[in-house]
């Protein structure tokens, strides 16, 4: 059973929360909901205690800050475990 739920909101970025509803309720980019086991925290995905910032407009994931200036990672997304960029992919991405 999931323990998040994963959607994109209105702008395209990538959120979590633990109730369905609520998911479904903020995913405005899409209207997609997806299950996941990937940790959240504050609303964004956790990996490997860093948080995952998507942006489905520009087709971009960083990790460990929400720009390049704040100290997020660019990752591209063949790099991405799988289990994140099966929700990525879930989500519509």
């Amino acid at each position: 059973m999931a323990k998040e739920f994963g959607y994109l909101d209105k702008y395209g970025i990538l959120h979590a929360h633990p109730v369905e509803e609520t998911a479904k309720k903020y995913a405005g980019w899409n209207g997609k909901v997806a299950p996941t086991e990937l940790a959240e925290d504050g609303g964004y995905i956790k990996l490997h205690g860093e948080t995952v910032f998507a942006y489905a407009d520009e087709k971009k994931v960083l990790i460990g800050g929400n720009t390049i200036d704040h100290g997020g990672r660019e990752v591209k997304f063949e790099e991405l475990p799988g289990e994140l960029k099966e929700l990525l992919i879930a989500v519509g991405f």
